[in-house]
Formats: C-alpha cells, structure tokens, sequence
C-alpha cells in the first residue's frame, strides 16, 4: 500500500479562527442564493485556444457547454445544504462521533492477526446518522456529465487536512469535499467497489483497491470498506453518475441500489445518483428501502425542452452556436434555427451539439460561409444516424403512438417519467 489514509503528506492545514464553528464547514460553500447558483452552474468553455485550428477550436468548446435553469440552479442549493448539513451531524469535536473515526481508522489500518479478514464484515451505524440521498432523473444527452462537472467545482474534490480542537489539543484529520464514481457495468456491486475505491486511491494516491482482489475480501466486506473509507476521509458528497437502464436492468443492480442506500443510511454522508428516468422507473422504483434512502433529500427530473419556443432551448441554441457554426464563418445564429433544430433534436441538447459540430465542421471543410435550414438538416441528419432510430420512437410516442412495455424499456433511457408512467409506477416529484 503506497500511503495509508492518514493525514502525512498533506499540507495545506486549515485552522478554526472560532471553536464554537464547525471546521468541515471552512471547505463548504455556504448554500447560494438561486441568483448564485445560476451562476454557479453555467458553463461557457473558455480555455485559452491560442495557436488552435478551427476544427480544434469547434470539437473542443462543443462538448462543455451548459446553460442552466432554475431547476438545475436548485439541484445545486439543495446538494450544498446537505453537505453542510451533514458535517453539522458529523463533528469531530463531540466524543461520540471522534470515536467513530477511530474505530473507522482502525478498520482500515489497525492490527490483524493471521487469520484475521483484511476489511471488516459490518460497520457501526454513525451517531446521528440519517440518510441524505439525492436523485437527479436526467435523460441522456440532457448534459449530466456537465452538471456534474459544475456541482464538483462548486465543492471542490481535493483532499484536506482539517485541524480539529479538542479539550486535551488538537488533532488533524482528513477531509474530501466530494469524490465522483461511475455506475459499474451491468450493474454489479463488486464493480461499484472497484468504481468507488480506485477513486479514493486517486484523490488520496493509496492503494487499497489492491485489498479487494486478495481471496480474504468477499462481496460483504464491499459495504463496510466503503462506509469506513467515507468516514476516515470525511468525504462530504458521493457522486454517482451515468447510471443507464441497460445496466440497472439485471438482478444485479438491486444489490447496488441497496449498497448506496445503507452508505448513506449508515454514514450519514449525502449520496448523489444520476440516473435516467428509465433507470429510475425500472430498476429503483422496485426497491422501496433503497429508494426512501436515495431520495430522502430530494428527488428531481431535468426534461427535455417540450418545444423550439422555451427559453431555455434557445439559449442553449444560441451557446452551442456560438461555440460552433460562428468559428466556421457565420457571424449570428438565423432566427429560425431553433425550431429547424429541435425538430431533428427534439430538444436534447446533447444531440443538439453534436448536429451543429457537424456543421461547423462541414463548412469549415468547405471554406464556405454558406449556411442554410437545407444545410442544417442535411448534416444534421447525417450526424445522427445513429441515434434516429431513438429519435423516430420518441416522436411516435411524443405523438401518442401505441406502443408496448418492453418499447419504453428500450427507450427509457431518452423518455421523461410522464411518457414511462403508462406500464411503471411512477415516483413522487418535489
């Protein structure tokens, strides 16, 4: 193990200017007004792209654009005040909770005997502990990626070294605001493991993904490893994202459900799941304990634009333009491009960038300033080919064309919760 989870080879220490503040807070933004989460969760690529081709230029920007909404501006208020609400609970300078993190500690560093397991079997549910799951339904091509991107530089993902004062001294402990994960392959649990681990083994350059492949670590010891790593790094969110239905669609899922279900019951950290609404509606809907757990602090849906004329769609159009087609020559998005590209798109906006990259590209390749609805579907169409299919099925069923419960199934991944609600329950929207 290259460095033990400890608080060596750290610098950056923060200390308290008043004892009666909870030191984790420091690292916390305080909640933002909507005003600054708006803010805070817009994204305009603006790296310096000196010395750039245009075709760089146009496939770098594209992809990083996120125009935000009330909606999305909430989703970060309420992740931030559970984060501090939960360091509120967690406080090292009460008796109880400091010797959680020492039993935790010990779990992961203690002495063992020969025969000893190299995890422990079950981990002690946290003093005050409640769960704090979020659940953000997000469709794919709607930029989860990049609301993620905007919520984990609002936190922040660097470890650090927090001094907490005590009546004997002070002691240092280690805190990460938040840590990213993807949703395993097909849904497994060992591959949630593998997924969580390796990120903490990055952000702390340990190595204790090494641990679970010894025949000593078994499935059951996946939970507690889990719980006890959150504790002694103080992690303050857990974020899990790009979680599909085709990998939350087997048996398998279920057990990954409940894993991050008991985290977050037992630890008392904020879980952040990403789901589609198909994800959502097949796989976690079924699971009445994971469920309550994951959306006790919330459970929101971002849909699609319903149509060319919203706010929103235009302002992303306008963006996504701007990043694109204006670096091939054309200085200001045609009043009726909305409405051409939401009928290719249908409001997702990740379609959305990728029709007008193409574009860009094209009449860049050109080196013609030609553009036109004509030009705009021709490319547009050529650059989804692969993804039409998709977008034929959700115009039928946008139309009220009949379809079967294992259509949605396939299609869930694009669909809202009202269009799934026909053949699965639904659950309850804030």
């Amino acid at each position: 193990m290259s460095r033990a989870l400890r608080t060596s080879g750290l610098t950056d220490v923060i200390t308290t200017r008043e004892d009666k503040d909870n030191p984790f807070l420091a690292n916390v933004p305080p909640v933002p007004t909507l005003t600054e989460a708006m803010h805070l969760t817009e994204a305009h690529r603006s790296d310096d792209t000196t010395g750039w081709s245009v075709h760089e230029r146009i496939v770098h920007h594209a992809a990083d654009v996120h125009i935000t909404d009330a909606t999305r501006a909430s989703i970060l208020i309420n992740i931030i005040g559970q984060v501090r609400s939960s360091y509120r609970d967690r406080d090292l300078r009460t008796q109880a909770y400091r010797d959680h993190a020492i039993r935790a500690q010990h779990f992961l560093h203690g002495s063992r005997g020969r025969h000893a397991r190299t995890l422990p079997i079950r981990f002690a549910v946290a003093p005050r502990a409640k769960p704090r799951g979020i659940v953000v339904a997000t469709p794919i091509a709607m930029g989860r990626k990049q609301l993620v991107d905007r919520i984990m530089l609002s936190i922040g993902d660097e470890p650090k070294v927090v001094r907490v004062t005590t009546a004997t001294g002070f002691t240092e402990y280690l805190q990460l605001p938040a840590l990213r994960a993807t949703w395993p392959l097909d849904g497994k649990l060992p591959g949630l493991a593998q997924g969580i681990i390796g990120a903490f083994d990055a952000a702390f350059h340990t190595a204790y993904a090494y641990s679970t492949h010894t025949p000593l670590f078994r499935e059951r010891d996946i939970l507690p490893a889990i719980c006890a790593l959150g504790v002694a790094s103080n992690l303050g969110l857990l974020v899990v994202e790009r979680i599909n239905i085709q990998d939350t669609g087997t048996g398998a899922a279920d057990s990954t459900w409940n894993a991050l279900a008991q985290f977050t019951r037992l630890t008392g950290i904020p879980v952040l799941c990403l789901p589609t609404p198909g994800a959502a509606a097949v796989s976690l809907s079924r699971l009445p304990g994971a469920r309550a757990d994951l959306t006790a602090g919330g459970l929101i849906e971002i849909a699609p634009a319903h149509g060319p004329y919203e706010a929103h769609w235009i302002a992303m159009c306008n963006a996504i333009f701007d990043t694109t087609v204006r670096l091939a020559g054309i200085p200001s998005m045609p009043a009726g491009l909305p409405d051409t590209a939401y009928e290719l798109t249908l409001g997702y906006p990740g379609l959305l960038a990728k029709v007008l990259t193409a574009v860009a590209l094209h009449l860049v390749a050109l080196k013609t300033p030609a553009f036109s609805a004509e030009v705009l579907t021709k490319y547009g169409m050529r650059a989804l080919k692969l993804d039409q299919p998709h977008i034929d099925a959700i115009r039928i069923i946008r139309q009220g064309g009949k379809f079967t419960s294992s259509s949605l199934i396939r299609y869930g991944d694009w669909l809202s919760f009202s269009q799934l609600a026909p053949t699965h329950v639904m659950p309850e929207l804030q």
